[in-house]
């Protein structure tokens, strides 16, 4: 077993926080919008790049495809998700808010994963500017 530190401890203080405050988010979006946490980032991803497929709604999304899927289908029988197949390929459908989903957008902020997302990515970028510079 791992001897403790205070590094390991300030590390799983962290994950504990980042999990209190998604599954925090997910109570508060199905007590304000009656739309799970999931379903709410879903909704706010296909709002930033409209006309999205389900797969590149899952690259978009870090997720996998089945789930998204999953969470599309919920959203499209709440009627804020519509799918329009294209005429040439009736495998791809592109995916676009309703007005109801537009509206609740327009109410809520971005969700906890997009935070999450955002502050990843923000990190990657950090560690390769530090990884090109220490190469000079």
């Amino acid at each position: 077993m791992a001897r403790s530190s205070p590094e390991i401890r300030d590390v799983m203080d962290s994950i504990r926080s980042i999990v209190h405050v998604l599954r925090t988010a997910g109570r508060n979006s199905e007590q304000l919008h009656g739309l799970t946490a999931a379903q709410l980032f879903v909704l706010q991803t296909i709002g930033d790049a409209p006309g999205v497929s389900v797969n590149g709604l899952a690259e978009l999304t870090h997720t996998d495809q089945s789930s998204v899927s999953v969470v599309v289908q919920k959203l499209v029988d709440k009627k804020l998700v519509e799918r329009s197949y294209s005429p040439t390929d009736r495998r791809r459908a592109a995916l676009a808010l309703l007005p109801a989903a537009t509206a609740v957008l327009k109410r809520t902020p971005d969700s906890p994963q997009q935070r999450l997302i955002s502050a990843i990515s923000s990190l990657f970028s950090f560690i390769l500017k530090c990884r090109a510079r220490s190469r000079t």
